[in-house]
């Protein structure tokens, strides 16, 4: 018998996101409270301000290409599929994770349109100050590897790309190069120790918001 599991990080009050610059925590407040409900009917009413790039999100090419696809202009079905896990906990902390690491893991399992999701265990760092500057994160040319198979998505508990000045490398990043192909990229995944079995059906659907480069999503994973 199989079972849901949800691997989308917490959205709370105060939460950072992943440039963590001042001013662009998420806030939630309340537009009406049980208790000064002038309707009489103790209503809740709570309201969100935020980017569209906090907890789980997936990323769609206008984020980093100049007339690119907005994510609210891709089918349903491209947030969905067969996905591979692949475990890099070994690339924590600061590793590097190349496209010869994918083609090992995965390379003779992954059909044209699957996702793979990339699990090295680092978001349970993210609310600590280490996240940003030892954080695992892609070789550029693992986006090749992607674009390649023909995956549709790339889900991953990191930072796709170094935010540390020494570790940046000139010419286009991996979320550069595989947003630019298509592939979209799904950040901040979550609870991913929950997965046990290699292959799953992830369920990645973002808000529908018009025009939008990227949505919050609720993503879960079903398990054979």
């Amino acid at each position: 018998m199989g079972r849901w599991i949800d691997i989308s990080m917490d959205v709370t009050d105060g939460l950072r996101t992943n440039t963590s610059k001042p001013g662009e925590e998420v806030r939630i407040t309340y537009d009406v409270k049980p208790d000064t409900d002038t309707t009489g009917h103790s209503k809740t009413v709570r309201r969100v301000a935020t980017r569209l790039h906090i907890g789980t999100h997936v990323d769609g090419p206008e984020h980093m290409v100049l007339g690119g696809k907005r994510i609210d202009q891709y089918p349903v079905d491209a947030f969905t599929g067969p996905a591979w896990v692949v475990d890099m906990y070994h690339k924590v902390p600061r590793g590097i994770i190349t496209s010869e690491e994918l083609d090992k893991a995965v390379g003779k399992k992954v059909k044209k349109g699957d996702i793979i999701i990339v699990r090295t265990g680092w978001n349970s760092h993210f609310t600590l100050p280490d996240f940003f500057k030892d954080s695992p994160y892609f070789d550029p040319k693992a986006a090749d590897w992607c674009i390649e198979k023909g995956l549709k998505m790339v889900a991953i508990d990191f930072l796709s790309d170094p935010l540390i000045p020494e570790l940046i490398v000139p010419g286009p990043d991996f979320k550069q190069r595989a947003l630019g192909a298509g592939v979209l990229v799904m950040t901040n995944a979550d609870y991913l120790d929950q997965i046990k079995k290699e292959k799953v059906i992830l369920y990645a659907f973002p808000l529908r918001i018009i025009p939008s480069e990227a949505g919050l999503t609720r993503a879960v994973v079903w398990e054979e």
